[in-house]
C-alpha cells in the first residue's frame, strides 16, 4: 500500500522544482479537496433513509474512515505549509501526510457515494501533482530556504484548518 510513497515523493520535489505554482496555488487547491469533503459529508454523516437507498454500515465505516484520513492530512498539510521549512522537507512531510488516505474502491456501492469518494481523491491527487511553487519557492527546495507565506495565505490555511476541524466534528457524532 505504501510502497509508492517514495515515488510520490519524488514526484512532488520534482513538482516543486519545475512546476510554477505559488503557495497561493496550493492553498487553492487544499481549499478544493476542503469543499469536495463538504459536499460529501452529508452522505457520509447521513442514514440510509435519508439518502434514499440502502447503505451497509460497512461502507459508512469506509467512506468514514477515509474522509476523516483526508481531513487529518489536510490539518497536517495547512500546519506544515506554515513551518516556514524549506519546500523539499514540507513535500516529503506532505506526501506523508495523504499516505494514509488511499481512497477505497468503492465498486457496487450506490454511485454517490462512489462520485463523492471520487471527487475528494481526484482533488488531493490534483493538489499533490501540483503542489510546488514560483521561481523562488521552488527555487528554495533546491537551496533549503523556508518557504514564506504572505499574511493572506497563512490565513486562508489557519481557514482550512478551522473548517476541517468542524467537519471532524460532525464526522466522530
Amino acid at each position: 500500500m505504501h510502497k509508492h510513497i517514495p515515488i510520490l515523493s519524488l514526484i512532488l520535489v520534482l513538482c516543486l522544482v519545475t512546476v510554477a505554482c505559488t503557495p497561493s496555488q496550493a492553498i487553492g487547491k487544499l481549499q478544493k479537496i476542503v469543499t469536495a469533503v463538504e459536499i460529501a459529508l452529508p452522505l457520509v454523516v447521513a442514514t440510509a433513509p435519508a439518502v434514499g437507498h440502502p447503505v451497509s454500515p460497512e461502507l459508512q465505516k469506509v467512506v468514514n474512515g477515509y474522509v476523516q484520513a483526508v481531513d487529518r492530512a489536510l490539518d497536517q498539510t495547512a500546519a506544515e505549509m506554515q513551518s516556514g521549512e524549506p519546500a523539499a522537507l514540507q513535500a516529503s512531510k506532505i506526501t506523508g501526510f495523504f499516505a494514509g488516505a488511499v481512497a477505497p474502491n468503492l465498486s457496487g456501492a450506490p454511485a454517490t457515494y462512489a462520485l463523492a469518494v471520487q471527487a475528494i481523491s481526484g482533488a488531493v491527487e490534483a493538489f499533490l501533482e501540483s503542489y510546488g511553487g514560483t521561481k523562488s519557492f521552488a527555487a528554495s527546495a533546491v537551496t533549503e530556504k523556508p518557504v514564506k507565506l504572505s499574511g493572506t495565505d497563512k490565513k486562508a490555511l489557519r481557514d482550512i484548518q478551522a473548517k476541517v476541524r468542524a467537519q471532524v466534528a460532525q464526522l466522530v457524532r
